[in-house]
């Protein structure tokens, strides 16, 4: 099967062998980076977006190339079917909840991570040449001296990250499964859960036994995030409140944002900016929690939330 690839992305994307070529050598460099704030309030996250040709390429591969990467079902962000609310879900019924967190998990996996995983899963299907054509095209690298990695802004760095870390899933899953704990990765956040008191006081160390025990890539916890909490207390799951009720929630104090923003786009007082990022919120709450969304209708009437919801379309 090897030799494909060139063949295949020239006719898909409409471009000549030697300028994907050539596009690969630089691919690496050509990504504008800026930072934003974390969500946390400390420090800044760096964001780097791909040019517009090295996006596109990126783009069908994610699309025409890459399905023979591994996913395990444990992954939720980024699958097609998954979604926040379903990684939150998943937790709803157990009483005791374990949330961990990677440390600087996209910049973690390195280009030999990448070459490790092609060679354990599609060891037969690129040449060597082709490999290095992925590596250039689907990693970042930061400065001149770096080695290639995952960054956060490319549209490929979603599923090459739920792929690559595919063993360490595997392995976590079987031992809850054999312990009565279910268990979600959405992204860098992990959730273990269990009505069974007790089980989760030694997954810290478990979890770290597993990064330890996989090939690739060498990841860590971030020791700082590590939360246990029970139904007694407020749980919450990738930022989705786990009613006591029941039910998935947004939360209070997102539910009063957003209802301080629709009122705020009633006074026509909203930048477009805050327009925008209404349009998002009431998006994700539709998803999540539809009844606020009805609720929202009722108090500031039914026009003003449709055209809320459509400043993005």
């Amino acid at each position: 099967m090897a030799g494909h690839l060139f063949h295949d992305a020239a006719v898909g994307l409409g471009m000549p062998i030697p300028t994907l070529r050539r596009l690969a050598k630089s691919a690496p460099h050509r990504y504008k980076v800026y930072q934003i704030a974390k969500r946390s309030g400390t420090g800044m996250r760096v964001i780097s977006q791909p040019a517009k040709e090295v996006k596109a390429v990126q783009r069908w591969l994610i699309a025409h190339e890459l399905a023979w990467m591994p996913l395990h079902p444990s992954a939720t962000a980024y699958v097609s079917g998954a979604s926040i609310r379903e990684n939150a879900r998943r937790h709803l019924q157990n009483r005791y909840l374990l949330k961990a967190d990677f440390a600087d998990f996209f910049p973690s996996i390195k280009e030999t991570d990448l070459r490790a995983h092609i060679q354990k899963y599609a060891v037969d299907r690129y040449s060597p040449s082709e490999v290095e054509f992925l590596c250039r095209m689907l990693l970042w690298r930061p400065s001149a001296n770096a080695p290639l990695q995952l960054c956060i802004g490319a549209p490929s760095s979603p599923l090459l990250s739920n792929s690559v870390m595919y063993g360490f899933d595997v392995l976590l899953s079987e031992q809850c499964e054999q312990l009565g704990v279910t268990y979600t990765r959405y992204a860098d956040d992990v959730a273990l859960s269990t009505n069974s008191p007790g089980v989760l006081e030694s997954f810290t160390v478990l979890i770290r036994w597993k990064l330890v025990e996989i090939d690739y890539p060498r990841i860590r916890l971030n020791e700082k995030k590590t939360v246990f909490t029970s139904k007694r207390f407020r749980r919450s799951v990738t930022g989705l409140v786990l009613a006591n009720q029941g039910h998935v929630s947004l939360g209070r104090e997102r539910k009063r944002l957003i209802s301080a923003m629709v009122h705020r786009f009633k006074l026509d007082s909203l930048s477009g900016e805050e327009r925008r990022r209404l349009a998002g919120l009431l998006a994700f709450a539709n998803d999540v929690e539809p009844l606020f969304i009805q609720r929202l209708a009722s108090k500031y009437s039914d026009d003003v939330v449709l055209r809320a919801r459509n400043m993005n379309s």
